[in-house]
């Protein structure tokens, strides 16, 4: 029969546990290594480059009034934004990664601002349309029974 010492034993547990410790830290290796490379720089620049409309100033004028819309990841290309003030196409005059600056169209009336960038709408505050004063003569020519 075959016997096997009380030192054989232990020398050999001993190695059993020197390879079970050397698996679980290959496999933490492994893991984290995993966990720190998953995630690809294109995840992180696509939530950095959604676009985000935060004011507009001033908030309320008259046809052709110039307005300053802020926000962040507008970009630079114009033929990408187009600006709508209560669903009236403006005349975008400038932008910038932050700013674009738009004309109020005739007739936009109170009514939202709409920013659609690369086919993303944001809906702004809301823009108050001032009717321009007429001068008193036209206001009688209005109604000719004001002054009789």
């Amino acid at each position: 029969m075959y016997k096997v010492n009380n030192s054989s034993n232990l020398q050999l547990l001993n190695l059993k546990l020197k390879t079970m410790k050397n698996l679980v830290k290959i496999s933490v290796i492994l893991i984290m290594f995993m966990t720190v490379f998953s995630c690809s720089k294109s995840d992180v620049n696509l939530q950095e480059s959604i676009a985000t409309l935060s004011s507009i100033s001033p908030e309320s004028g008259k046809k052709g009034t110039t307005v300053t819309i802020n926000g962040t990841n507008f970009g630079t290309n114009q033929n990408s934004v187009s600006v709508f003030f209560n669903d009236k196409p403006a005349l975008v005059q400038s932008i910038t990664d932050t700013e674009i600056t738009a004309i109020v169209p005739i007739g936009a009336l109170t009514g939202f601002v709409k920013v659609i960038v690369d086919g993303t709408e944001l809906t702004g505050p809301e823009f108050t349309y001032v009717f321009p004063r007429l001068p008193p003569q036209n206001v009688a020519m209005l109604n000719p029974h004001a002054h009789k």
